[in-house]
C-alpha cells in the first residue's frame, strides 16, 4: 500500500494534504517543517471519503514563493515514519 501524501488543492493561508499510509488511521500524525520563511500552524485532522485528510495553517509566507525544492514532512503512522518533500504552496 501506499505511504505518503499527495498535496490537494489549497490556498495562499492553507496547505492541505491526503495521507495515505498502512495501519490505523489514528495512529498517523502529520508534520511539515517550517523553514524558507515559511511558517505553519499545527495540522487538523479529519476524514473524507475514507481518507486522512491534514489541514495545516500556513502563518507566514515569503513574500515569492521559491521555484527550487520543496518543504520536508514526516508522515507517521503505526507502522513507521516516511519524509518527504512537498512542493511548495
Amino acid at each position: 500500500s501506499d505511504f505518503g501524501v499527495n498535496v490537494l488543492p489549497g490556498d495562499h493561508e492553507t496547505l492541505i494534504v491526503e495521507a495515505s499510509f498502512p495501519g490505523d488511521p489514528e495512529a498517523a500524525d502529520f508534520f511539515v517543517a517550517g523553514e524558507h520563511d515559511y511558517m505553519f500552524g499545527s495540522p487538523a485532522r479529519s476524514e473524507k471519503d475514507g481518507k486522512l485528510i491534514f489541514t495545516v495553517p500556513i502563518l507566514d509566507r515569503p513574500s515569492t514563493t521559491p521555484t527550487d525544492g520543496g518543504l520536508h514532512y514526516t508522515l507517521t503512522s503505526s507502522a513507521g515514519a516516511v519524509e518527504g518533500l512537498l512542493p511548495f504552496p
